[in-house]
């Protein structure tokens, strides 16, 4: 089988903090290196390295009357990394310890602080012990969710741990020397170029139907869409085509098909501390300028009418949004409306069609994006264009590349900033005041919006301490709730993750969660 990626990538490093990675090589990291458990395409959860998941009912999680938590894991015999050394509890205690290490930031853990003590109690035997009750315990050391650190071998990495951590990134280990515990192992790897991978006869469900995957590293989307047309490229992998891209593709491939999924959202982040004008702060202004945008016909023009408005933090595919759908509080594209709010604060359109408020003073605002991805620029000005119908006067700022990582700059913008974000309940966390971007953390932080509320962090926490299905939902629900009200955050539409794959793939190749079942995969 052939896939590709639309990038380069020099190595196959992937970081040990797993949400939301959407990176270079995700997809092939995930062939080649699994967790205890993985996710389906439904978000459902699969015993990999583990005999069974830890639940309430069969005795392996247990919560105290304090709600301090343990989980105990059961290792499948015959597990093994691909040198043929058994993967045992010893790999995950070590990995856990490289989640909790300050100096290595690539490998944080956002859960881990959330974690007492990880014991090998025998070598097929692990006993996690948590300071609290956390939802997701049952999907520590996994790839792609919920904040926990992925495997790694201790037996080839601790030296290098231990004697060298400077350098412990740069190591030989994240490329040729790649070893994983995947269905797939790395045959050959040549920076910028491709990696080679072929079948494991060890690994613990049994050896995958495909015997090798060459992995071609392809950074330019025209000769990624000229592989594609000549049945050069079975399925694309991590980074991808865009939209606008894959659906050419598609319109123009007789041989294959896109698959499509949501990834993300494109959200406006109000600015909760000292904004500038003061009025950003006041719910009604807010509501007015997401009711002054139509966000549906953005979705259809920039979106191929292929994806729905974000009126809430969750994506649709989720499981649990049509549970809090009846908790959302939405607001239709109505711009009387809109102007009827503005009005109601004290502003009016003077006679140049500008809003002023009653001293005169027009209503200014400085209004943020970057230009990459390019979705942004795709958004960023329509909206303006929105805002400046109601009245508004819009300086748009596109954030030069020299401030990017200008982390007062950014996090101190003065009214909203429009970006590509990850969503969704995994990523509630990004909305705690514990994320929050302050001087005192050196503005570090996903709280992008810097809103801080005692009560909506109880609500966060609340339900991320809550097992039982139906009382979890009714936490959410607040969450959800409170989120639509007050407009912390102000989703546009949701983005998508495409691939595209050859009709000679077996059905069960899709976007979401793309290849958490590569060892089933199949080729006419």
């Amino acid at each position: 089988m052939t896939a590709a990626i639309l990038a380069t990538p020099t190595n196959l490093f992937r970081p040990l903090m797993a949400p939301g990675y959407l990176g270079q090589t995700g997809d092939v990291c995930d062939l080649i290196l699994v967790g205890l458990t993985n996710a389906d395409n439904q978000d459902q959860r699969n015993a990999v390295f583990a005999e069974e998941i830890p639940s309430i009912q069969n005795g392996l999680w247990t919560v105290a009357p304090d709600g301090r938590m343990e989980i105990t894991w059961h290792i499948r015999p015959g597990s093994a990394w691909h040198d043929g050394t058994p993967f045992t509890a010893d790999d995950l205690v070590f990995t856990h310890s490289l989640s909790q290490d300050r100096d290595l930031p690539e490998f944080r853990a956002t859960a881990s602080g959330l974690v007492d003590s990880v014991e090998a109690v025998d070598p097929r035997t692990l006993k996690a012990t948590f300071k609290t009750t956390y939802i997701y315990g049952d999907r520590m050391f996994t790839t792609g969710a919920d904040g926990f650190a992925t495997p790694v071998p201790k037996h080839l990495l601790e030296a290098a741990y231990r004697d060298a951590k400077d350098t412990f990134r740069q190591l030989p280990y994240w490329g040729a020397e790649y070893v994983g515990n995947g269905p797939y192992r790395v045959k050959e790897f040549v920076a910028d170029e491709h990696v080679m991978l072929e079948a494991f006869d060890g690994f613990v469900l049994g050896r995958p139907k495909i015997d090798t995957i060459d992995v071609r590293f392809i950074p330019d989307p025209n000769t990624m869409t000229a592989n594609i047309l000549s049945n050069a490229v079975d399925v694309t992998l991590g980074a991808n085509l865009s939209l606008d891209q894959s659906v050419d593709v598609r319109d123009q491939w007789r041989d294959g098909r896109m698959e499509l999924t949501f990834a993300s959202w494109i959200v406006i982040y109000p600015q909760f501390i000292n904004p500038n004008p003061a009025v950003v702060s006041d719910v009604r202004f807010r509501r007015a300028l997401l009711m002054g945008i139509d966000r549906q016909a953005m979705a259809d023009t920039i979106q191929k009418g292929l994806v729905p408005v974000a009126h809430s933090y969750l994506t649709p595919t989720d499981p649990e949004y049509a549970e809090t759908e009846s908790a959302i509080v939405k607001y239709d594209y109505d711009p009387q409306r809109a102007e009827q709010l503005l009005n109601e604060i004290g502003y009016a359109r003077g006679g140049d069609g500008v809003m002023r408020d009653a001293q005169g003073q027009v209503l200014h605002l400085e209004v943020r994006t970057t230009a990459s991805p390019a979705i942004h620029g795709k958004t960023f000005y329509p909206m303006v264009d929105f805002w400046e119908r109601l009245g508004l006067d819009i300086d748009p700022v596109v954030i030069p590349v020299q401030r990017l990582t200008d982390l007062e700059y950014r996090t101190q913008q003065p009214t909203f900033e429009v970006v590509r974000y990850p969503n969704g309940v995994v990523n509630l966390w990004r909305v705690h005041s514990d994320a929050t971007p302050l001087p005192s953390n050196k503005f570090t932080g996903h709280n992008r919006s810097r809103y801080m509320n005692p009560e909506f962090d109880a609500m966060i926490d609340r339900y991320n301490a809550t097992i039982p299905w139906e009382p979890r939902m009714q936490a959410l629900r607040q969450v959800i709730t409170h989120m639509t009200t007050v407009l912390n955050v102000m989703g546009l539409f949701y983005d998508t993750k495409t691939i595209m794959v050859s009709n000679r793939m077996s059905p069960n190749v899709l976007a979401e969660n793309t290849s958490w079942n590569g060892k089933d995969w199949t080729m006419k």
